[in-house]
């Protein structure tokens, strides 16, 4: 089947980790962990209710959700996604690379924390997802706030996160591209201290009434914002899955679980590493 590689380097992943396999593979387990992994996949894309489960399978909804508690606990999906990246980055070579960051809104529907309203959705609540990818569109990293808290600032935790979980970045070597809102001289400091590389993007010239004043980019740095749609593509594909196009998940905790798994089976496709 399609997700059988996703599933197998999971179970794998479990399996390879002495405290990982005591708590998952124990005598009492009624059900495989591949048919459960299955059943959240199926949840991931198409949104099923846990209680609307029982429309596909046998098993009951509290198991697949106690199984999902269970997976949450331990950041399964977010320790794996890490892992499967940093393999991933291992093949890259050293060369230059494109590091591209937005943000998107995510409406919420039964959300209860971690949700404000943003102007440029009046009417909705919503959350905030921030995602780095590459050229290659693989998410790098993946972040979830408030929809009111800035994008400067969301990315600013985010390197910071990169720095620790994703070393063989911090070789001086990238360079992160944004829009406007992430022309900051604290960011580019930042991506200078810890070795990440420079930043490349929009100019805020909002309230610069002398033309004098007014920054212009180098042919270069227009030339290399141009690509900076591919960002667009990758936060389209989290889009495709339904449980992440419209927010659903009581807690962001949980949310950000299904976002995970989506990264993890975003990057599997895109390498083809395993």
């Amino acid at each position: 089947m399609e997700h059988n590689k996703i599933i197998n380097i999971i179970i794998d992943y479990i399996y390879s980790d002495e405290q990982l396999n005591k708590i998952f593979n124990h005598h009492n387990q009624k059900y495989t962990l591949k048919e459960l992994l299955l059943l959240l996949i199926k949840i991931l894309y198409n949104n099923i209710p846990y209680r609307e489960i029982k429309n596909y399978t046998n098993i009951h909804w509290c198991t697949i959700y106690n199984f999902h508690m269970k997976l949450l606990q331990y950041d399964i999906f977010k320790r794996i996604h890490n892992s499967v990246v940093n393999n991933y980055l291992s093949k890259l070579d050293k060369s230059t690379k494109l590091l591209y960051t937005d943000t998107s809104l995510i409406l919420n529907k039964l959300g209860m924390d971690m949700i404000s309203n943003n102007s440029q959705l009046k009417k909705h609540k919503t959350t905030k997802i921030s995602i780095i990818t590459d050229t290659f569109n693989v998410p790098l990293d993946i972040s979830v706030s408030d929809s009111c808290t800035h994008d400067s600032v969301i990315i600013s935790n985010q390197i910071k996160n990169l720095a620790i979980t994703k070393p063989l970045l911090c070789d001086n070597n990238n360079i992160l591209i944004g829009d406007a809102a992430y022309d900051s001289s604290k960011l580019k400091t930042q991506l200078k201290e810890l070795k990440i590389g420079e930043l490349i993007s929009g100019f805020n010239n909002r309230n610069t009434k002398d033309p004098n004043k007014i920054r212009k980019h180098t042919f270069t740095e227009k030339m290399i914002l141009k690509t900076r749609g591919q960002v667009e593509h990758t936060i389209n594909r989290f889009k495709q899955f339904k449980r992440i196009s419209m927010r659903y998940d009581k807690y962001v905790k949980h949310f950000s679980s299904f976002i995970y798994l989506a990264a993890l089976i975003i990057v599997i496709k895109k390498t083809n590493l395993y």
